[in-house]
């Protein structure tokens, strides 16, 4: 590679990190368009303890329900409502036998302008989803109950609408108990020349109901809009759980850190910022002092490990960064600087043996590879622990550990290694650029 390549590769490489953070972090209109782009950073779902949210614990309406089948039935419910909801910024969690369900002040006012709906009613909803063919809301024996849906899913359809035009299809799912049930109610719907209804919380949803072919077991429907058809979507699948709820508490929370730092930092996501600017400035000021050209390097690549972090937080459902979530950030930053710093000290001691500034680098790098996957390994082991058995705190600190683990690796071992090689033909000849020394040895090898 010539130093000519070399510095054409740097400066595109500079111009797509440039990039990368405007994406990250600005918000500016998309040109010709009316829709504004937020950065990835401001597309992440954040707990309620860091921007305030709302907070509400469910406990089952059947007292009848005991034992193993209450556990059982309260784990496939927020197995359910996490499928259902976790898309939409939710954080939903066992505590008992209760529910308890958050979400971040800034999710729950988009979610609010963006679709009508009640989730926190709908969860604690006296009645769920039942499908009959009665037209008076009292279901007669044969009905469908939403237990027996599986998941609700929409997509995209042509010509699907009665003048030609363009919609959404809404299909219902059910279990293999509920299609033999369901085919049943649809025969008798069609013997009887009747509807089905679907009735939500006890209200009829399907405005006079629906005409079905005889023995049929799923259901689809249709909306015009991608906004009504993902409101419908999100109803039935939060009504679809396996027993009903009652709301033993419900309300707007404030954020659990402006006890503390409210003073100086205040009680919104700029202290996730706050606290990586340090990290980030500390780490640039010691690599390039103690390190040179190769702490540049170990920067550059610190910058681009924000930009795939901070795009994958926000772009996994999964993920919710609450105060915990945060430490995990903070501990998945920290390991990085490690990381860097550690294949830099291989890097100086592999030239003091005697060896040439870019084979030091070749041979830093390689001896520290492995190390370094071994230990991020059982990291990757006790993030995995943390989540299955851990409470809900540990399980978002585990979530971002996880990813940043992957992102780490390959942050350390393809960007600031490929950076390192990529310099190495415009100078790699003067020790005192990357800061090396050793005694005087006849033959470097």
């Amino acid at each position: 590679m010539t130093k000519k390549r070399s510095i054409v590769k740097l400066c595109i490489i500079a111009a797509l990190v440039v990039i990368g953070l405007v994406l990250t972090f600005a918000s500016f209109i998309i040109p010709t368009t009316t829709t504004t782009f937020n950065g990835f950073f401001k597309a992440i779902n954040f707990g309620y303890d860091v921007n305030g949210g709302y907070v509400a614990m469910y406990e089952p309406a059947d007292s009848s329900i005991t034992g193993y089948e209450l556990e059982n039935n309260v784990k496939k419910t927020v197995s359910k409502l996490n499928s259902a909801l976790g898309g939409f910024g939710f954080n939903i969690t066992q505590q008992n036998n209760n529910v308890r369900v958050e979400i971040s002040e800034v999710s729950f006012r988009e979610l609010s302008s963006k679709y009508n709906v009640d989730v926190f009613g709908l969860i604690g909803a006296e009645k769920g989803i039942t499908f009959s063919s009665s037209s008076s809301n009292e279901l007669e024996e044969g009905f469908v109950s939403g237990k027996h849906i599986t998941k609700c899913t929409y997509s995209y359809a042509s010509q699907i609408n009665s003048d030609g035009s363009d919609g959404y299809v809404i299909t219902i799912e059910f279990d293999e108990e509920g299609k033999k049930a369901f085919k049943e109610l649809t025969q008798k719907i069609a013997d009887d020349s009747g509807k089905l209804y679907m009735y939500m919380n006890g209200e009829d949803a399907s405005n006079g109901g629906y005409d079905m072919e005889s023995g049929v077991s799923s259901l689809t429907l249709t909306t015009t809009t991608e906004a009504s058809a993902r409101a419908m979507t999100m109803q039935l699948n939060t009504l679809a759980k396996p027993m009903e709820f009652n709301t033993l508490m419900s309300g707007k929370t404030s954020a659990g850190l402006n006890t503390s730092t409210g003073f100086f930092i205040g009680n919104e996501t700029t202290l996730i910022l706050f606290a990586i600017a340090i990290i980030f400035v500390a780490s640039v000021v010691f690599t390039c002092v103690r390190y040179r050209i190769l702490g540049v390097m170990g920067s550059v690549s610190l910058l681009v490990f924000t930009i795939l972090y901070t795009f994958l937080l926000q772009s996994i459902p999964l993920v919710m960064l609450d105060f915990s979530g945060i430490m995990g950030v903070l501990v998945v930053f920290a390991l990085l600087v490690a990381s860097n710093i550690t294949a830099f000290e291989k890097i100086k001691k592999e030239y003091a043996i005697g060896k040439k500034i870019p084979n030091a680098v070749t041979s830093g790098f390689r001896k520290t590879f492995l190390p370094t996957l071994e230990k991020y390994c059982l990291l990757l082991i006790a993030s995995v622990i943390f989540y299955l058995v851990g409470i809900a705190g540990l399980k978002t600190f585990a979530v971002s550990l996880f990813i940043g683990l992957f992102v780490n690796l390959f942050t350390v071992y393809v960007v600031t290694r490929g950076l390192c090689k990529i310099y190495l033909p415009i100078n790699s000849s003067n020790k005192k650029l990357y800061n090396l020394k050793r005694e005087a040895i006849k033959d470097e090898v």
